[in-house]
Order: structure tokens, then sequence, then C-alpha cells
């Protein structure tokens, strides 16, 4: 029997609601998913380590999190990003979909259609 590679999430500050849905979808085992607090604190850990899979935070903008996603891919270009945001404009979301974001999810959204995107997201 070959070994599997446990693949790798990287999330900006789940709250309890989120945290407990990507439990439910990244299987431990299969998933290690590490959390930090910020933006600053993905792009710093990216540059050192891929992930399949990151998922942004609430507490930044749209316009911030396409930033961090340009920022991004110039070191990771073919990771997989999705936008979670309070606050967004329709420029941010035309901008995250010329940059490539594998979806972008604006409050308030369903944690069911959030959930489906991310089971697409690791699936391909």
């Amino acid at each position: 029997m070959k070994p599997f590679a446990i693949r790798n999430a990287l999330v900006v500050d789940p709250g309890p609601e989120l945290n407990d849905l990507l439990v439910e979808i990244l299987k431990p085992g299969l998933w290690a998913v590490q959390h930090v607090p910020t933006n600053q604190a993905v792009l710093q850990v990216a540059r050192g380590k891929a992930f399949e899979l990151i998922i942004t935070g609430e507490n930044t903008s749209g316009r911030e999190d396409v930033e961090l996603l340009r920022k991004i891919r110039l070191v990771r270009p073919h990771m997989r990003l999705i936008i979670l945001t309070n606050e967004s404009t329709p420029e941010d979301v035309l901008a995250s979909m010329r940059e490539h974001a594998f979806s972008f999810f604006s409050k308030p959204y369903s944690f069911e259609q959030l959930g489906n995107m991310i089971q697409m997201a690791i699936d391909r």
C-alpha cells in the first residue's frame, strides 16, 4: 500500500461556525488545516509552504483580499483561494475574477453554499 500525502489548507481567523464546517469537509488525517490571524500572516506562511486551498477571513475587505491574491500568485500561481469578506463592491468581485480567485463570498452568505464551494475546490 502506497502512503498518501496529506493536503494543506490555510484559513484566516475562522469563527466557530466556519471552523466546524471545515472540520466536516477537510477531514483530519487527510487535510492539515493551519489557522493564521491576518492576511499578512497568510502571505508569510504561503511564501514558505504550498497550500492546496486558502480561505481568507471575513474581517478584511474584498479589495484587501484581492491584493493578497495578487501577491500570493507571484509565489504560488496554482493555489486555490476562496475570498470571504464583510465588505465588497462589484469592482472587488470583478477583480477577484480577473485574478482567478476560486470563489468570492460576501456577507450574508449561506454556509451550505460555502461548504459546497469548498468541496468543489478540493475535488478539482
